[in-house]
């Protein structure tokens, strides 16, 4: 029987790496989000429809609708979480990316949620690439192995020399599995 040999960590040339809950830890994050939206919409008990539309938007997205939302959308999803990013970061993980990159790997980072503006809250890390599920690039949410499949072309790796490291296995997981049966 053949043993399989595997690869160091520092031999990877392309780490791909989930934003929300991998970087960051997810549940403190919503707990102080959910915390402010509570003290916002007992304030502003007249915008409460704004809250139902958020539950709807993101039930809608996470079944594969990628579409822009309006400007709570934004404010809720997207901009107001920023602050607690790097309260909440993961700061032995971004270490490891650190010298991995020190090492010459290439730093992807690949979420299903714009990425931009949260890399660059988190003082710890540099990217070469970021992606989101509604890149013209991607236009799919994981576990739809388009999306590797498109980051790999486009950082020029093979499946061999890459690493994709998430924190839930029916979106990361089955994503970065799908790519040994496409």
């Amino acid at each position: 029987m053949k043993r399989q040999l595997q690869k160091k960590l520092s031999e990877y040339r392309l780490v791909i790496l989930d934003m929300d809950g991998t970087l960051y830890y997810q549940l403190p994050l919503r707990l102080c989000m959910c915390a402010e939206l509570v003290f916002y919409y007992a304030v502003h008990i007249h915008r409460i429809a704004e809250l139902f539309m958020l539950r709807k938007f993101r039930k809608s997205y996470e079944s594969g609708v990628l579409e822009k939302g309006p400007p709570a959308i934004e404010r809720w999803m997207l901009e107001k979480p920023l602050r607690y990013i790097a309260l909440f970061r993961d700061r032995k993980l971004l270490r490891l990316i650190r010298r991995l990159r020190e090492n010459g790997a290439k730093i992807v980072i690949y979420s299903d949620y714009p990425v931009q503006k949260k890399v660059g809250v988190l003082p710890d890390l540099t990217a070469d690439y970021c992606f989101c599920a509604a890149d013209t690039s991607i236009q799919c949410l994981k576990p739809d192995v388009k999306g590797l499949n498109n980051i790999l072309r486009i950082t020029g790796e093979t499946v061999t020399n890459g690493l994709f490291i998430g924190d839930r296995y029916e979106k990361d997981g089955k994503c970065r599995n799908g790519l040994h049966h496409s």
